[in-house]
């Protein structure tokens, strides 16, 4: 298994220390920024989606991983929480809890079983959220505050 991890932040440089330190440079690739293109064609030949950041939360990236149909494991926030509500595409764990986290990953590359069903489960998430259903949502929304009005 190779472990990618796509984009630059302020961790980037410790990460590969880290990765070094730990002898893990022959499975972890450090990618960099890349256009969304190569990035979805790189989704698409991962098993899993693993989203560990405690500051971006808002779960954009886990739903283009899922629209995919990939497995999302994340930290628990503020957009993670709608997203994997009810672990339905994924597995959402709690900030501080590194063990459920590790075994969620694990679990996901071990168990087809799990993966099959939690990749099922992403892509039908990820329509819940497309540009039809969100409009659609909206629409209703709209309707209804002006019905309400009259």
């Amino acid at each position: 298994a190779k472990f990618v991890i796509i984009g630059k932040g302020t961790y980037r440089s410790h990460l590969e220390k880290k990765t070094h330190d730990l002898g893990l440079d022959s499975k972890v690739i450090f990618t960099g920024f890349l256009p969304y293109e190569e990035m979805f064609a790189l989704y698409r030949h991962a098993k899993a989606f693993v989203f560990a950041s405690r500051t971006e939360t808002q779960g954009y990236v886990g739903l283009e991983a899922m629209t995919l149909g990939l497995p999302v494991v994340a930290l628990s926030g503020t957009g993670t929480n709608d997203l994997l509500h009810g672990d339905k595409g994924g597995f959402l764990i709690e900030q501080d809890d590194e063990k459920v986290f590790a075994e969620a990953v694990l679990k996901l590359m071990t168990d087809k079983a799990t993966r099959a069903t939690k990749s099922k489960q992403a892509v039908a998430r990820a329509e819940e959220y497309s540009l039809d259903a969100m409009t659609e949502k909206l629409l209703r929304i709209y309707s209804t505050t002006i019905y309400a009005h009259k």
